[in-house]
């Protein structure tokens, strides 16, 4: 089959869809061919997709607003540690099924609906007059990187998305009941009484007797058992240790400098001030302020206009109206003007100018020549790959094979699960190597896996040559491990037939006090619990415990430190008692509230669950401007 592939590559027409495959992995990247990949798309949920545009300026909309919101103290890198870019993509997905379901019942929204929504919200009122007015609206897009297009775009899918979710929970309120009876259940208290035993009121064992030590192994040899190991066999290649091999013509370096060079240099940028106009006239009084010295503040405050937009060293590509743009990068420094552009006039004028910067093919030269030689390594890796697999598919043992293309095959040692040997030392070729232990012991023995690629990008095949099962060992290699469980496992017992002593006699109603004083070191303590609330020492896990319990019920547990045991009964349930009706009625807003989020919740898992959602992380980290390939 490879064979007859070969000698079809070699005809003129296959020339030709060879070269448009490799111009498809030139514009759109290997994986995404091999993937089937989702062209411009982030996320596909079902008919609707959030492309990387949409995502890379909602990401950008969302990153200024948190910066602006903790006044430049959170930074992008955090943002992305804090989750807020999965977060944000996740309502997108969210709003695409909403979409796809709203398109699906045929639910519209009206030009005048949209209009009408829009000229109530607030930041798009005139200071003054107080009503909506045209101009504080464009302005106020324009500071948002927004078009009224694509504003006008959202409002829409958001009133349409409302219109599906509304009537699933409309008329939901919680019952008065169901308030009452979760206030009173927040409410709960409980008193309680605990007696508190040291571990150290247990003296310590002594030695255990021969046919204590064979019983107690025979009871436990599940603890000591050696853990099933496994010889194996194994061949495996990655693209670096391929890479001292490639030789790397300086023709090719200079081939590559010429095709990225426009990627590698650092493009122009600009700081200028700009000041948005309801119209030409007004555009040229402010240029005349500009070229006068005064400030932009002072202007927009004289006209009474919006605040200036300040850009700082911004690149044309990312300005938000290429009209305006066109002329700002095409004025010199200090120069004032005013330009149309797509959504109003402004006046500007530039502040500063950084020159392009163009790499030479000396400064980049080592950066080119890693990456030619990263290229070069996988083209061979997989090149390599493929004879392997060529000659295991005719015929050839896991040994011949690497024999036949060059690889070596490494014989391994027994190691367990961990990639440890029997003397528990970590065996370097695999100790380090999850995926490939993994598929060591899910392979059955004498098989050998199929080649398979790791995250990492290398590639194995690995195959068990023998398994030993799980064994107990003899008693004098392991006395002293033994000795060691037996003594602790005697103090447990004792530990816990003094606490079962005074569980009991707390049950009986006792007073804990007298009980203490039969246990030198015990103490005696009484507390209030709140429901989830820490009341130390207790953990967490026994008050919770406590309130599953009835009065005079007992229930035990270590301390949060392992030092103590807690003996404690419910003494008496105290309940919440009366609760005012403002109290009750805030109690029916928050259960409304949360009832309201979890159908809604569930409503969008299950349209999650019918749509075919599929993300492309390529894309995804492109969108955020990292390097997908990096």
């Amino acid at each position: 089959m490879l064979e007859q592939m070969r000698a079809m590559a070699k005809s003129p027409i296959a020339m030709v869809l060879i070269a448009l495959l490799i111009l498809s992995f030139a514009v759109w990247g290997i994986s995404d061919v091999f993937r089937g990949g989702q062209g411009d798309a982030v996320v596909i949920v079902g008919p609707n997709k959030v492309t990387v545009q949409e995502y890379s300026l909602a990401w950008n909309r969302e990153l200024n607003r948190v910066i602006a919101q903790s006044q430049g103290k959170v930074t992008t890198q955090q943002a992305r540690e804090y989750g807020l870019a999965e977060q944000l993509l996740q309502r997108m997905t969210n709003d695409a099924a909403l979409s796809a379901k709203a398109d699906e019942l045929g639910v519209g929204m009206s030009n005048r609906l949209i209009a009408k929504e829009i000229r109530v919200l607030e930041a798009f009122k005139d200071p003054i007059t107080g009503k909506f007015g045209e101009e504080q609206y464009r302005s106020a897009l324009a500071n948002a990187r927004y078009t009224p297009e694509q504003f006008e775009k959202q409002v829409r899918g958001d009133l349409m998305r409302t219109q599906i979710t509304d009537p699933i929970i409309a008329g939901l309120i919680a019952p008065r009941s169901m308030a009452r009876i979760d206030l009173d259940y927040r409410g709960e208290r409980r008193k309680i009484i605990e007696v508190i035993i040291p571990q150290s009121i247990i003296p310590k064992s002594g030695e255990p007797a021969e046919d204590e030590l064979v019983a107690f192994l025979e009871a436990h040899k599940v603890t000591f058992d050696t853990p099933e190991m496994r010889n194996a066999s194994l061949v495996t290649v990655s693209a670096s240790d391929l890479a001292e091999e490639v030789d790397v013509p300086e023709e090719k370096i200079r081939e590559l400098y010429d095709f990225r060079k426009a990627d590698l240099s650092t493009p122009q940028t600009r700081s200028w001030v700009q000041i948005i106009a309801p119209d030409e006239a007004t555009a040229k009084i402010i240029a005349d302020f500009l070229k006068t010295g005064a400030t932009p503040e002072e202007i927009t405050a004289s006209l009474k206009l919006n605040a200036p937009i300040v850009f700082e060293d911004t690149a044309v590509t990312n300005t938000p109206d290429d009209q305006i743009a066109e002329a700002i990068f095409a004025a010199q420094k200090d120069e004032v003007g005013t330009s149309e552009g797509r959504l109003a006039w402004a006046a500007w004028k530039v502040n500063a100018i950084t020159p392009a910067v163009e790499k030479t093919l000396d400064d980049v030269r080592d950066t080119l020549r890693d990456e030619f030689i990263k290229e070069e390594a996988a083209d061979k890796l997989y090149e390599l790959v493929g004879n392997f697999e060529d000659a295991r598919a005719s015929g050839a043992t896991l040994e011949e094979a690497a024999e036949t293309t060059g690889l070596l095959l490494l014989s391994l040692p027994p190691v367990d699960k961990r990639g440890y040997d029997k003397d528990q030392n970590p065996v370097t070729a695999i100790a380090s190597e999850g995926e490939i232990l993994k598929t060591l012991f899910e392979t059955e023995e004498a098989v050998e896996s199929d080649i398979l690629e790791t995250t990492n990008g290398d590639y194995y095949v690995i195959r068990t040559d023998s398994i030993v099962a799980p064994q107990t060992p003899k008693l004098d290699t392991i006395r002293d491990k033994v000795i060691e469980a037996w003594k602790t496992n005697k103090h447990a017992e004792a530990l816990k037939a003094i606490a079962d002593e005074i569980k009991a006699a707390l049950k009986t109603g006792e007073d804990a006090n007298a009980i203490a004083t039969r246990y030198p070191g015990a103490t005696v303590e009484a507390a209030i619990l709140q429901r989830g609330q820490d009341v130390p020492p207790l953990s967490q896990r026994h008050a919770a415990q406590l309130y599953s319990v009835r009065k005079g019920d007992v229930a035990m547990a270590l301390d949060n430190a392992n030092e103590n045991v807690i003996i404690a009964r419910v003494d008496n349930i105290i309940p919440s008692g009366q609760m005012p009706e403002s109290l009750i009625e805030i109690g029916r807003s928050s259960l409304g509230e949360a009832l309201s989020a979890d159908i809604q919740a569930q409503y969008l898992r299950g349209l999650l669950n019918q749509y075919n959602v599929r993300q492309d992380a390529r894309l995804k980290a492109f969108a955020l401007g990292d390097n997908p390939e990096g």
